[in-house]
């Protein structure tokens, strides 16, 4: 759960049916906003001794300072008063290299990780990263350190990226923003990012 603001609670539970929670803010500067991600923290994995738990759910209609949420793994155990922790960002799914090969659940858990760590039966509420960030993959860039970098009218691609032998992908830089390539190549033409 590394999108969550700060950790501090914004808000808290104050109604549960299903997997539809309704929460407010208990923060005069907090503002839900539709469609945000926010984590439940139930009291219940708390008092059990177990890890802290953060349920991942979306923000669905906001009235005020009291919003619907859906959470999207099981609210068993989710009660009134408990924690509600805002990450600002909207529901999106990680790009990068090393997606292709993995298998991901509806919120792009790994699932092959989280068994590696947890065994087989899978809990709720686990932080997990859907790339590894270690990970190296080489990058080759098709234009010169110095070179302008921006697209020009006729859609050609500035960069190129080999990952391992599995595909190929490109790097595209958005029209209205003008870069310089700065990052040296090594003596085969290869970068490690």
């Amino acid at each position: 759960m590394a999108d969550a603001q700060k950790n501090v609670p914004t808000a808290e539970v104050v109604a549960v049916q299903d997997d539809l929670v309704s929460i407010e803010t208990t923060s005069p500067d907090a503002t839900l906003i539709k469609n945000e991600v926010v984590y439940i923290v139930p009291r219940a994995s708390q008092r059990t001794g177990g890890r802290e738990e953060h349920l991942k759910a979306e923000v669905l209609r906001v009235r005020g300072k009291t919003a619907e949420a859906q959470v999207y793994e099981s609210t068993v155990g989710v009660g009134v008063g408990d924690s509600v922790l805002q990450s600002g960002q909207m529901l999106s799914a990680a790009l990068g290299p090393g997606l292709l090969g993995q298998i991901y659940d509806g919120l792009q858990v790994p699932l092959e990780d989280l068994a590696k760590e947890f065994g087989f039966f899978l809990p709720r509420g686990a932080p997990t990263d859907p790339l590894d960030k270690s990970k190296k993959w080489a990058f080759t860039p098709t234009v010169r350190t110095g070179q302008c970098c921006t697209m020009v009218s006729d859609r050609s691609l500035p960069d190129a990226s080999r990952m391992r032998a599995i595909a190929s992908s490109t790097v595209i830089v958005p029209p209205w923003i003008q870069v310089t390539s700065t990052v040296p190549a090594s003596s085969n033409g290869t970068m490690i990012l």
